[in-house]
């Protein structure tokens, strides 16, 4: 009696306990090394269609092909972390997405390099559903839309590092140099993590409930009940229109601005950089708005970075090169906290529908669902420009595409009883 009195005074609610914060950092660090890899492919952009002359529409494929591999093995990491935990997925998948990046800097041709993207994106799934499910189990409700909006700061951050430092190397080597590094960069910190991150440590757990794999016809259940939640595919499907405008920014913000204002390819790599910091800040703030601001709801966060990317897709109509550098600066940065800076908010959307216990999944479903967005939306950009021999086209779809994605948002019902974790 007196040993199982002791144990359940040790017992801490969640939220007490410091070592949340070495788990925020450590998967913070950890999503900016795979997104070094991810977001990098879009700074190298101009390099990659310079040696390897791709069109528009391959540009597009480019951006998407990691994300192509992402949607194959996001739901199955989901799983995984579900049923064994987020350390062992988190290390294995930064460690071989580092190797299969190392790999795609020996391509000879745009088939190869396509499919060793793929490849490569088939590990870079693990890192959002182990991190979101850390975050989940760690932060209590108050500050999940903080936290996880922290952790995703480092898909931006990633994209920001990315952008400033590989087209300085492929300038200086070449683009397969600056693959290499984003490679051995996802390796080292995957590494680290290994030795830093104590799983459970510490973590909230009553005598008997140690985390134990469940049987499969519980896991099967489980996964069904998932599945079933129409909210869920509501908020996956809208958000594909959401992830297809951040690759777009990513992929084209370059291009379009050497095509249509004129700018040289060494500033643009600025403005690209200017939307990944401030996506890093949209990220945070927008996690920070949501708890704060709307008492931790999120659905209307989303439509507000909606309205605001739908707004933008309009304004780039007026770019041309009499555009002050100023001015175009100011839309990137607001395309950037956007359209770069939503995805915080999303996941956490994503685990709140279902809870913590099955955060990973859920995570790990939305994401399949997300890919089909960078898939389809970049590439049908790149399409319309190579058929209209403009961008105006492509904008306004753009647009279309946003505010359909915000409908399919605004029909989530996202409910209180969600936020009593």
């Amino acid at each position: 009696m007196s040993n199982s009195v002791g144990l359940a005074t040790n017992i801490q609610p969640p939220g007490t306990s410091m070592y949340k914060w070495v788990v925020l950092i450590v998967t913070t660090v950890t999503q900016t090394g795979i997104s070094f890899i991810a977001m990098g492919i879009g700074a190298l952009v101009p390099f990659l269609e310079q040696q390897l002359k791709l069109t528009n529409a391959q540009v597009g494929l480019t951006v998407s092909a990691v994300n192509v591999g992402m949607a194959l093995t996001a739901m199955l990491f989901g799983q995984l972390v579900d049923r064994f935990g987020e350390k062992r997925v988190l290390v294995t998948g930064g460690i071989m997405s580092g190797l299969s990046v190392i790999a795609t800097s020996f391509s000879s041709s745009f088939g190869i390099l396509l499919l060793l993207l793929v490849f490569t994106g088939l590990w870079a799934a693990s890192s959002t559903p182990a991190g979101s499910k850390a975050i989940m189990t760690w932060f209590p409700f108050s500050m999940r839309g903080f936290a996880i909006g922290f952790r995703q700061m480092g898909v931006a951050g990633g994209g920001a590092l990315a952008a400033l430092i590989l087209p300085i190397i492929a300038l200086h080597s070449n683009w397969r140099h600056a693959l290499v590094v984003a490679g051995v960069s996802a390796v080292v910190i995957s590494t680290i993590v290994w030795f830093v991150y104590r799983e459970d440590a510490g973590v909230p757990q009553m005598p008997g409930n140690a985390k134990a794999p469940q049987p499969q016809s519980q896991q099967a259940s489980k996964v069904k009940d998932i599945l079933r939640n129409k909210s869920l595919w509501y908020a996956s499907a809208g958000a594909t229109a959401f992830v297809g405008a951040q690759f777009i920014v990513i992929g084209y913000t370059q291009l379009f601005l050497h095509v249509q204002a004129h700018v040289s390819l060494h500033w643009t790599a600025y403005f690209l950089v200017i939307a990944q910091l401030c996506g890093v800040a949209g990220r945070v703030l927008w996690g920070v708005i949501s708890d704060r601001m709307f008492k931790g709801a999120r659905k209307p966060v989303m439509l507000v970075i909606g309205a605001i990317m739908a707004a933008i897709c309009l304004i780039m109509l007026t770019i041309g090169p009499g555009t002050p550098l100023w001015l175009a600066g100011v839309l990137f940065a607001g395309f950037g906290f956007s359209a770069i800076g939503w995805n915080g908010i999303w996941v956490t959307l994503i685990s709140e529908l279902v809870g913590k216990d099955q955060a990973g999944t859920a995570v790990g479903v939305g994401m399949t669902v997300l890919q089909m967005g960078v898939l389809v939306f970049p590439l049908l950009f790149g399409s319309l420009i190579d058929h209209f021999h403009s961008y105006s086209v492509s904008w306004i779809a753009l647009f279309f595409i946003v505010l359909m994605g915000s409908v399919l948002i605004y029909l989530v019902k996202e409910k209180s009883s969600y936020r009593t974790e």
